[in-house]
């Protein structure tokens, strides 16, 4: 369906809204897919609802999807107010009292899309399935290009430079670190002022009288 002319016609308004009714569907309930005008502009963040009306007409005139039953605004208290219903065309409506219509409609498929959006997608679409049958990949191309005669090839960004061999006889000198413990101690009484501050380890000060 996604490949059709009837899908390579619409907007991309009418996408979105196909999408929507798409997300409604949950394998069974085909025939019952309640959507409003209003709920699909809310849905899709239109501020204004002639673009979802004219999104709905389109879908309807493709023929990919089809109203089931029509709105209904409630007029007394007894009665409850109620959305279109759409049902999917390629998809079958079990529940539809026409055992006709029950089947899947396929006259999306007969649609002829006319215009130069919908002209060029099917175009892209047919070169992209002629690909995959060469076994192309379309828009991916690894061949490197070939580099002219007495030209090198530089990768911008990237030094690749052979090391040297002389650079291997200057190792680099190992550096140590000086982990000896460094212990303040006090000895004496403070009350006193006879006590002092001694430095013991590799960076001993002098020693001090405190008081």
């Amino acid at each position: 369906m996604l490949e059709s002319a009837a899908y390579a016609s619409l907007d991309l308004t009418a996408r979105a809204v196909l999408t929507e009714l798409v997300t409604l569907f949950n394998g069974d309930n085909n025939g019952s897919l309640y959507l409003s005008v209003d709920d699909a502009r809310g849905r899709l963040g239109i501020a204004t609802k002639h673009p979802v009306l004219r999104a709905f007409n389109q879908l309807e005139a493709v023929g990919l999807i089809e109203l089931t039953k029509d709105a209904h605004f409630a007029v007394k208290a007894a009665e409850s107010s109620r959305a279109r219903c759409w049902r999917l065309a390629w998809h079958p409506w079990p529940e539809c009292p026409n055992k006709a219509r029950r089947i899947p409609q396929y006259g999306w498929e007969q649609f002829e899309a006319s215009g130069k959006c919908a002209d060029l997608r099917l175009k892209t679409l047919a070169k992209y399935r002629k690909e995959i049958v060469r076994g192309k990949f379309p828009g991916v191309d690894f061949a490197p290009s070939e580099a002219k005669q007495g030209q090198s090839t530089v990768v911008a960004g990237v030094n690749i430079a052979p090391a040297k061999a002389a650079n291997d006889r200057n190792l680099p000198s190992p550096v140590g670190v000086n982990i000896a413990p460094y212990i303040d101690a006090t000895s004496g009484s403070w009350w006193d002022g006879e006590a002092v501050l001694l430095s013991r380890g590799p960076y001993a000060q002098p020693v001090r009288q405190l008081g």
